[in-house]
């Protein structure tokens, strides 16, 4: 069995001022979900957030790109 594709879940930040990304895996987010890396500033990260989440949104036709889990 293998794990989910982390690119086709949302992404949020977390721990570490903010600046670690991680992969969303259910509707309460957790420092158990995997991490997929750590930007420089907290800033970018949100940013890295945002348009991973604002094109996610998009591909699943949701209204203006908006994703339900962000």
């Amino acid at each position: 069995m293998t794990g989910p594709d982390l690119l086709s879940l949302p992404w949020r930040t977390g721990r570490h001022l903010g600046r670690t990304i991680y992969a969303r895996l259910g509707p309460e987010a957790s420092d158990e979900d995997p991490v997929l890396g750590m930007m420089d500033t907290a800033e970018l990260a949100e940013e890295a957030c945002s348009a991973h989440n604002y094109c996610l949104g998009m591909q699943r036709g949701f209204p203006s790109g908006v994703h339900p889990a962000t």
